[in-house]
């Protein structure tokens, strides 16, 4: 069974896209999170914006740069705030480096 901490993760992160595909007619999705992910509750606001990770294969060459939703936390019950990285995927926006 999915967290429901990060069911309120993935639906921050799928409005936000929602959002953004219906303005700019485009066709992003987000990927699932991981469900060993562990966060605290968040007990503010949450917002979401573009973000982009670079990120090198293990076991190959080729270097992918992935769009992804930063999904921010202001402030958790212990008063620090936190970010999860939404993956995201449109395969014609994705960029290969070899």
């Amino acid at each position: 069974m999915t967290d429901d901490k990060l069911k309120f993760v993935q639906d921050k992160a799928n409005d936000f896209l929602k959002r953004y595909n219906q303005e700019y007619h485009t066709s992003w999705e987000a990927l699932a999170l991981n469900p060993k992910i562990s966060i605290p509750q968040c007990a503010g606001a949450m917002s979401a914006k573009w973000g982009n990770r670079f990120m090198n294969g293990d076991k190959i060459t080729i270097d992918v740069e992935r769009y992804v939703i930063l999904v921010t936390c202001a402030k958790d019950q212990s008063g620090s705030s936190w970010t999860v990285d939404v993956p995201t995927t449109r395969p014609d926006r994705v960029t290969v480096h070899q």
